[in-house]
């Protein structure tokens, strides 16, 4: 048991690590669009790397955000009927449906994985005039994915073992999006 719970603290870390890669990227993106928008609209000029970069920028903070969402319960559910659950049947509820959720990451990781390996040997760039290489933030995003996908088995057996129990175990990431008699 203590081996589990080493992984799902490594796993819970990783996540938390990648989560504030986005956050680090998240004010440049916005700096980008900004310094974009500025140029075109009062100055009446574009620049080449503007759209290709706030792209690339917004893959990455998806990729890497979405396992950080998930470890502190910031992802969106039907509030008006899951708030009213005790922790035990929301538990239940988070493991019934996590069969779908290990579905669609398994897709995702085999239909991105082969995209971005393909990109990877071609060596593909963006078709702009610019033309920045595509494939590192693929081979990026499709490691979010397998972060997040971590992280989806982290999540499900800690509600398991609640829904089993009845306890749930004390986590060492507290998030904004968690009460504190969660």
């Amino acid at each position: 048991m203590d081996k589990l719970r080493r992984f799902l603290d490594v796993v819970d870390n990783i996540s938390e690590w990648s989560g504030r890669i986005a956050w680090v990227l998240i004010p440049i993106l916005m700096l980008s669009v900004t310094y974009e928008v500025i140029t075109r609209y009062i100055f009446h000029t574009s620049n080449i790397w503007a759209f290709d970069t706030d792209q690339l920028l917004l893959i990455i903070i998806v990729g890497t955000g979405g396992s950080w969402a998930l470890l502190h319960r910031g992802h969106v559910n039907v509030d008006i009927v899951y708030s009213h659950f005790s922790r035990r049947v929301k538990a239940i509820a988070d493991v019934i449906t996590y069969p779908i959720i290990f579905a669609v990451l398994m897709v995702l990781l085999r239909e991105f994985g082969s995209n971005a390996f393909d990109s990877l040997r071609l060596r593909e760039t963006t078709q702009s005039t610019w033309a920045p290489p595509v494939y590192p933030i693929k081979l990026l995003a499709l490691l979010g994915i397998f972060i997040f996908l971590l992280q989806s088995l982290t999540k499900f057996v800690r509600d398991l073992v609640e829904a089993i129990t009845g306890r749930r175990e004390k986590k060492k990431y507290v998030g904004m999006f968690e009460k504190e008699d969660e």
